[in-house]
């Protein structure tokens, strides 16, 4: 693992979810699944989505209502994926009739919507009034499907545009569509690297920085898609639970959360007591009860693996070790972050204490290692002391203990 760049190169969210559907399934309709996913790639979101989008669909929903399509709407498409052996195949197949399946969809609605019976049959189906609730949003990105990938380009595009070339090409998209530009925003800012520049760019056309002229120039749905992918990088960090949790991505999340969020925060005059007021505050609290936990856990790790064990022969623990280094990666993800995580107290906290145990707890190991030098087991744990002090107090700081430890081996070899 490296030292995370101020912006991380960004991949739309989306690919990982749709990496894990397919699995191990090779089957034909699993295929038409991944292939039928894939129309929704640029809006698909994880799990953790406590707060409703119009710009983006959770996955889960998504596969629910693939199996209400292809059982209750239009069963024949499973006799359209016959013989498919790929997903590419499986796109092929499912093209042609996406138009009969949106007037089939839209129908089942319609009849729904005039009978109480058919409703609550409908929900069933489905597996919830949440995702009926959803269905419009699902038909109308199915009409613009097409629109999609292009602003997927646009945002792409947007990281190499001048600032006069952005104003220009945002004020292309049909901004008083708002069901339509919710989608294509959340879009857009899935491939921007810097968030901010378009607010600003926003902010410019508008003449202003104020919530209300956002709203009254066809910005919300920009703004909302800035809360949505805020919102997913939370559901990034929920999915990575446990010892094997990908902490990389766990960081890089919590970097691209407080981006999207500065840019709203450090842009828009957001009126105190509004829905935007409201949700910042929720994504604040979501963010900071899945990182706190792991906050508390770093100093533990870093002593425990810095240290002999209490009873027992000395040895490496390599997971204990994983483990701590792991939690200084997080400390400066968050210290990178910590403007729009409300950690500050529990943040500075973890940092000074981890700072005094490192600088002991390697001093330590180094007067160990001068009266064995051979000692592999301390040898390993100066090499990841000396990492995390890198990382913890500076490059410079690791250097000088590396060069500290180098010249105790020199030492050795030359008295051998």
């Amino acid at each position: 693992m490296t030292l995370r760049e101020e912006k991380p190169e960004i991949t739309l969210d989306s690919d990982r979810l749709l990496a894990g559907v397919l699995g191990n399934n090779r089957r034909a309709m699993d295929f038409g699944e991944v292939a039928f996913l894939s129309v929704f790639k640029e809006i698909l979101v994880g799990d953790f989505a406590p707060i409703s989008f119009n710009g983006s669909l959770k996955l889960s929903h998504m596969r629910l209502v693939w199996v209400w399509l292809s059982r209750d709407v239009m069963p024949e498409i499973k006799q359209h994926l016959l013989g498919v052996k790929d997903i590419d195949s499986a796109k092929s197949a499912l093209q042609p009739h996406l138009s009969e399946l949106i007037a089939k969809a839209s129908d089942a609605i319609f009849l729904a919507s005039d009978n109480p019976d058919t409703e609550r049959r409908l929900i069933a189906q489905l597996g919830g009034e949440e995702i009926k609730l959803r269905l419009p949003i699902i038909i109308n990105t199915l009409k613009c499907n097409s629109l999609l990938s292009k602003a997927s380009s646009f945002g792409k595009s947007s990281n190499s545009l001048e600032d006069d070339e952005l104003e220009e090409a945002i004020l292309s998209l049909p901004l008083k569509e708002k069901r339509v530009t919710s989608l294509l925003f959340h879009a857009i800012v899935g491939q921007t690297k810097d968030p901010s520049r378009l607010i600003i760019a926003a902010s410019n056309i508008i003449g202003g920085a104020l919530e209300k002229s956002y709203k009254g120039a066809g910005f919300e749905p920009l703004i909302e898609a800035m809360f949505a992918h805020a919102q997913n990088q939370i559901s990034i960090i929920e999915d990575q639970a446990g010892h094997f949790g990908d902490v990389d991505l766990i960081c890089n999340a919590i970097i691209r959360y407080h981006h999207l969020m500065r840019a709203i925060g450090g842009n828009v005059e957001i009126e105190r007591g509004s829905h935007w007021y409201k949700t910042t505050a929720e994504l604040t609290k979501f963010m900071a009860q899945r990182i706190e936990p792991r906050l508390n856990n770093v100093s533990f790790n870093v002593n425990s693996a810095m240290r002999k064990p209490r009873s027992g022969p000395d040895k490496v623990d390599a997971d204990q070790l994983l483990s701590a280094l792991n939690g200084i990666y997080l400390l400066v993800a968050v210290r990178q972050a910590r403007e729009t995580l409300a950690l500050n107290a529990i943040f500075e906290k973890i940092w000074g204490e981890t700072g005094q145990s490192l600088e002991v707890l390697i001093d330590r190991n180094m007067e160990v290692l001068k009266q064995d030098p051979a000692n592999a087991i301390v040898l390993a744990r100066l090499d990841a002391g000396i990492k995390m002090a890198g990382l913890r107090f500076g490059q410079e700081y690791g250097d000088v203990l590396l060069r500290a430890k180098q010249v105790i081996e020199r030492r050795q070899k030359q008295a051998v």
